[in-house]
């Protein structure tokens, strides 16, 4: 096991620099003669021994790509009803001032009016809103 010339520090196996303090390794005579062997085997020019570059490999500890988002406004999803459900209340919002009418008579008309101008249109683009099913 080689030693760090300035801080005496253990060198890995192949290492270029030391881990401790990162001067440079300086190469010896017998790694110069190997490398002036290797490229000349490669007609004066340089090969990786590791194989081609570029050569593009998958991660195989990467994850998955994400599932796309689908956004819908009749299918169910987390904070959704199912269509059945919105067209029960849909009706249910509609008929609202109609059957009050009928209970309470005159009484219904401004009950209605107020219905139908401020809390059936908030209530149903709440509901009818698209909203995210996967």
């Amino acid at each position: 096991m080689e030693t760090c010339r300035f801080c005496g520090a253990r060198l890995f196996e192949g290492a270029g620099y030391c881990a401790r303090c990162l001067t440079p390794i300086a190469a010896s005579e017998e790694d110069v003669a190997e490398g002036l062997v290797d490229v000349a085997a490669a007609g004066g020019r340089w090969a990786d021994p590791r194989g081609p570059a570029g050569v593009h490999r998958a991660d195989e500890y990467a994850p998955a790509p994400p599932a796309p988002k689908v956004h819908s406004r009749w299918g169910a999803g987390a904070t959704s009803f199912g269509p059945a459900t919105k067209i029960i209340v849909t009706m249910f919002i509609v008929l609202v001032p109609v059957l009050m009418w009928k209970v309470l008579g005159l009484w219904a008309i401004e009950f209605g009016l107020v219905w139908c101008a401020a809390v059936a249109p908030l209530v149903l683009r709440d509901l009818w809103k698209r909203t995210r099913v996967l």
